[in-house]
């Protein structure tokens, strides 16, 4: 299972602000220095040569960034950037309620039913929608890009709103969630509400890109393991499956 790095933006500092003040802490009382993700670690290593350089560090120290010499193309985006995009970016057309509604093929109750039960030495993947995926295997359940929100947006008074609920909540799941696999940090795959909610409800391993830690540690989300390109950490089953390779 591959992650990207998460680069760091004004769209993320704003991110940070708004988590800091929104944001309750993850209570981790006990486990000052030993969280489940130092006990669930086997081993970390990087992957053979395969040509991508490690990340490095900015001359501030603090972010990591695209040094030209290892990827010549990359360049820096601003609001104006932004701005451009908007404009020349050709418009998405929204979906009647009659087609919403022929495009949800399952039924709530169906798909918590089929969450519960998974196939026995299987694998099985239930789309909950946008960007988020239940996997579970080997008795590990893993949930990718969380996004339950009715918005993507650092607030839910404004921003671009689901047409779809999902459908199942966090609330909803009839299984522990392991694992939490965050794959950049935009508002449409890293979801504040979502975070926290999963962190609480089942005190799941956090892997992210790297340069995101940080962001979690602030909310109170410490159980977190930070990945660079080609970086690969193997873990143990929290719930007696076999070991995952990330």
């Amino acid at each position: 299972m591959a992650l990207t790095r998460g680069g760091r933006s004004r769209a993320c500092a704003m991110g940070n602000w708004w988590f800091g003040r929104s944001a309750r802490a993850v209570d981790y009382a006990g486990e000052d220095e030993d969280l489940p993700c130092d006990k669930l670690l086997v081993c970390r290593r990087f992957a053979e040569p395969t040509g991508i350089p490690k990340s490095k560090k900015g001359i501030d120290g603090r972010a990591f960034v695209h040094d030209p010499e290892d990827f010549p193309r990359a360049r820096v985006t601003g609001f104006k950037d932004f701005l451009r995009w908007r404009r020349t970016v050709a418009p998405t057309p929204t979906p009647s309620p009659d087609d919403l509604r022929a495009l949800q093929p399952v039924t709530v109750s169906t798909t918590r039913d089929a969450v519960k039960s998974p196939p026995t030495g299987g694998l099985q993947i239930t789309w909950l929608g946008h960007s988020t995926v239940l996997l579970q295997l080997a008795g590990n359940t893993l949930v990718f890009d969380p996004i339950f929100s009715d918005r993507c947006s650092p607030v839910q008074w404004i921003g671009p709103k689901r047409l779809q609920r999902p459908p199942l909540q966090v609330r909803d799941l009839p299984v522990t969630v392991d694992y939490v696999v965050i794959s950049h940090n935009h508002y449409d795959h890293l979801d504040s509400a979502s975070v926290l909610d999963l962190a609480r409800r089942f005190r799941s391993t956090f892997l992210v890109p790297l340069g995101l830690a940080s962001w979690f540690r602030g909310a109170g989300v410490r159980n977190v393991i930070e990945l660079d390109w080609t970086e690969q950490v193997e873990l143990r089953s929290p719930s007696g499956g076999g070991n995952l390779v990330f």
